[in-house]
């Protein structure tokens, strides 16, 4: 992006993009593009992994960056836009359990990747909302790392809801 250029020409800490510029624009993108929202701002958070790992104080990608890139593909009208959502939630799993404290998947997590399923419960979209959900369960609270709260299963009711 511009922002980013500018930052890197010239190392002027007061153009440096953060977290919040990134959430913004992915928000944008759900407001204005939801035929891409999800790739568009995949491809931004990929950007923002490519440019943290340069060392030139780019932020890393944060839980609620990846919670807003859930979120990103739980709106998208995109085919596949469920699995790419769920994608991104396994990956943070993964991350976790790696001992990537910062990236754990929270309720908001389970919650973007559920409403992404919701969104395509005509494709069976249902189930798999509800094998994500006891997945979730069957885990312990320690490795889980947050209690389910009544809007992950009323998610889990409107996946049901719209299926066919």
């Amino acid at each position: 992006s511009k922002l980013e250029n500018m930052y890197i020409n010239s190392l002027d800490e007061s153009l440096r993009p953060n977290e919040v510029t990134y959430i913004t624009a992915m928000d944008v993108y759900c407001r204005k593009c939801p035929d891409t929202a999800g790739s568009m701002s995949q491809v931004l958070v990929d950007r923002m992994i490519e440019l943290s790992s340069r060392g030139l104080g780019f932020v890393r990608p944060s839980r609620i960056v990846y919670n807003t890139l859930i979120n990103a593909w739980s709106r998208s009208q995109e085919a596949n836009a469920a699995e790419n959502a769920e994608q991104v939630f396994q990956w943070m799993e993964s991350q976790h359990k790696a001992g990537d404290e910062p990236i754990r998947p929270d309720e908001v997590s389970l919650c973007g990747v559920l409403n992404a399923w919701a969104n395509s419960a005509l494709n069976g979209g249902a189930l798999r909302a509800q094998q994500i959900m006891d997945h979730t369960v069957s885990l312990a609270l320690e490795e889980r790392g947050f209690e389910h709260t009544i809007v992950s299963w009323n998610i889990l009711i409107k996946a049901w809801g719209r299926s066919r």
